[in-house]
């Protein structure tokens, strides 16, 4: 199509210089040859499919950003890299945007009357553009950095949250060196972390001097039973004091072991009397051999003894109440 103008003018070039012929009727002739000529040439070239395109390369703006323009038959279809592309009257513009930093070829496709053309458009990266490329790179590439980095940081300290909530609720050695661990971890120090631990690492070492002091007082409340007397449940009853929040059990277990040292002690008492009451019916004298050896036994021993024979408290008490109680010898003694 845009070989039409100028054969159409070639043409009327020639019409018009014959005109100036001087055999008139000659001149005429020639004239209606050529004029019908140009006409079929034009009517010709007006029915056919054409495309023409300003430029065949281009160069982006500094965001990618590119136009192709030309001009195709008013009545052809007219596609840019497949995408149907609207005209007027045969004149065109397309805006192509580039993605990468590298040349992109585009085909720009007519069709009329079953004819087909396409031409090539090589759209090129401008410097620019090639700099505004590599700064976005490196801005999404920062942002991503940005993004991860806080990801890194949320899941550092849900991971910390999570296992001093642990050592809270089971304060243990083992719960509270992982939690330890974790906080120390953070990229970020928190503050908030740290003054929990503090307090899991107080309970924690008020939970072993308490289990200390609860051992020591076990040991010398089990003296004091198996060998109740008043210096042993004194002992007990100090440790039981020591013990961090008290003992409530102990305490329970050593008022036993007191009721026990009381029972022996009054019924040491109550034998001291019988005797001296029975003394003092006899006159000291019962009228034939009385028994007045003496031995020792214990609250609840079921034998008596020549002396303290082992651990536990012993009282002096006659043969005669030894025996009325149902005591009999130590194998050990006799």
């Amino acid at each position: 199509m845009e070989n039409v103008p100028l054969l159409y003018f070639f043409l009327i070039v020639m019409a018009m210089s014959i005109l100036h012929r001087k055999k008139k009727q000659q001149t005429k002739s020639w004239l209606s040859f050529l004029l019908i000529s140009t006409s079929v040439v034009f009517l010709s070239a007006c029915s056919s499919n054409t495309l023409t395109l300003e430029k065949d390369t281009l160069e982006t703006n500094e965001v990618g950003l590119a136009l192709i323009k030309g001009q195709t038959n008013d009545q052809a279809e007219l596609t840019i890299d497949g995408t149907v592309v609207p005209h007027e009257e045969g004149n065109f513009s397309y805006e192509v945007k580039l993605t990468k930093d590298t040349p992109q070829k585009v085909i720009v496709t007519t069709h009329y009357k079953k004819e087909k053309l396409s031409k090539t458009v090589t759209i090129a990266p401008s410097k620019a553009f090639v700099k505004h490329v590599a700064d976005e790179e490196k801005r999404l590439a920062a942002e991503a950095k940005e993004k991860a980095e806080k990801e890194k940081i949320a899941k550092e300290k849900a991971a910390a949250e999570s296992a001093i909530v642990l050592s809270e609720t089971t304060p243990t050695q083992e719960n509270y060196d992982k939690a330890f661990t974790l906080v120390k971890a953070l990229t970020d120090e928190n503050k908030s972390f740290s003054e929990r631990l503090e307090k899991v690492k107080q309970t924690i070492q008020l939970a072993a001097a308490k289990a200390e002091k609860m051992k020591t007082a076990e040991v010398a409340l089990a003296t004091a039973e198996t060998q109740p007397t008043k210096p042993h449940y004194e002992t007990a009853k100090l440790a039981i004091a020591q013990v961090p929040g008290g003992a409530e059990e102990l305490a329970k277990r050593l008022d036993t072991v007191n009721s026990t040292i009381v029972a022996a002690e009054q019924e040491s008492a109550r034998q001291a009397a019988a005797e001296v009451t029975r003394l003092a019916e006899t006159g000291g004298d019962q009228g034939g051999p009385v028994t007045t050896e003496m031995v020792f036994v214990t609250p609840t021993g079921k034998k008596y003894h020549a002396g303290k024979c082992g651990n536990g408290t012993y009282t002096e008490a006659t043969m005669d109440d030894a025996l009325a109680r149902g005591l009999t010898p130590c194998s050990k003694c006799f």
